[in-house]
């Protein structure tokens, strides 16, 4: 008959969890400096104020009067729309 020796069982538990527990906690290393590295987190640790990537965005005159009359016509057609009363047909008659 087979007889479990539970020292070896014990022996073998204890070294599969402290192999998880290693791996784990080099995971969450790596996965902390990944996170904390400048491509990624931001680099909240060392931030960095950069004025000369400063961008000023100017404002189109041209391009933004016709996208306000392009807007004034779609208002126009909808409240033109809205205001005639559309009879709809029943299909189903």
């Amino acid at each position: 008959m087979n007889v479990i020796n539970l020292k070896n069982i014990e022996r073998d538990w204890r070294i599969v969890v402290l192999i998880f527990a290693v791996c784990l906690a080099s995971i969450i290393f790596f996965m902390g400096q990944i996170y904390l590295s400048d491509q990624i987190g931001g680099g909240y640790l060392n931030p960095k104020a950069d004025t000369s990537d400063v961008a000023i965005k100017t404002i189109d005159k041209k391009r933004l009067q016709t996208n306000i009359l392009n807007l004034e016509t779609k208002q126009a057609a909808f409240l033109k729309l809205e205001s005639s009363k559309v009879k709809l047909v029943d299909p189903s008659l």
